[in-house]
């Protein structure tokens, strides 16, 4: 149960005096998400410093983006005959993106680890479930779906998952104070995904904070639909809603 708000002056302070770096894959989520972090400094007249691009310190709080999606383009094709809009396009030599990405990302999570900042969250999707075979239920966060590892549609989530587990092990075998945010990858319009950004960048937070490390937490993401809407797995045709409730016991 919460007990205040993520604008409140009482746990904004704990920012006081520190970084708060968003790094990783560029994308229009973390456009948003830095902006709103930089909004909420100012309602509370907080003196951290939001930041894209520097070296990381051992003072500063770290937001790691890995999830690349974009809520303004509806993929057109991905996923099965039913569900025919679930497939991107596929531009040439995109196939290489993946590996660009993945070394950018273990190329923080070092950076990471040498100077082992007050606290890290990494950003992954919903993409990392996979194929979901299973009658249509809560997705809870040790629930892991089918992903072929050599199709190059799924090279999302396959990029996330690796990362991930990177994530987890340095939590429980180098102490570094990290855990994982799955963002609902879910799609809607650009206008109603930026009406949703404050309530994620708050549990962001709140799992940035209050998480406990090598952990994952679901969390709604820019493009959550309303509760009379099918969500629908990226990669297979059931419909699927994470469970939410571990992040919002924060």
């Amino acid at each position: 149960m919460r007990e205040e708000s993520i604008c409140d002056q009482n746990f904004f302070a704990r920012f006081q005096g520190h970084r708060i770096l968003v790094l990783g894959c560029e994308s229009e989520v973390k456009e948003y998400l830095t902006e709103e972090l930089r909004r909420m400094g100012l309602q509370v007249e907080q003196r951290s410093e939001v930041s894209e691009q520097s070296d990381i310190s051992p003072e500063d709080y770290v937001i790691l983006m890995g999830t690349i999606a974009d809520f303004r383009k509806k993929p057109q094709r991905r996923g099965t005959e039913k569900y025919p809009w679930i497939r991107e396009e596929k531009e040439q030599g995109a196939h290489l993106k993946s590996w660009t990405e993945f070394g950018a990302l273990t190329n923080a999570l070092q950076s990471i680890r040498k100077t082992k900042p007050t606290a890290t969250v990494f950003v992954s999707d919903s993409s990392v479930y996979g194929k979901l075979f299973d009658e249509p239920h809560l997705i809870r966060e040790d629930e892991i779906g089918y992903l072929c590892h050599t199709d190059e549609d799924l090279q999302d989530g396959q990029v996330l998952r690796m990362t991930e587990h990177l994530c987890s092990r340095l939590a429980r075998e180098d102490g570094i104070n990290i855990r994982i945010a799955r963002l609902q990858r879910s799609f809607q319009s650009a206008e109603d995904a930026a009406n949703n950004v404050s309530d994620m960048t708050e549990t962001l937070l709140r799992v940035l904070l209050l998480g406990t490390p090598g952990e994952p937490y679901n969390i709604s993401g820019p493009w959550q639909v309303s509760q009379d809407m099918e969500e629908i797995s990226p990669l297979s045709p059931n419909k699927i809603v994470e469970d939410l409730a571990k992040a919002k016991s924060l």
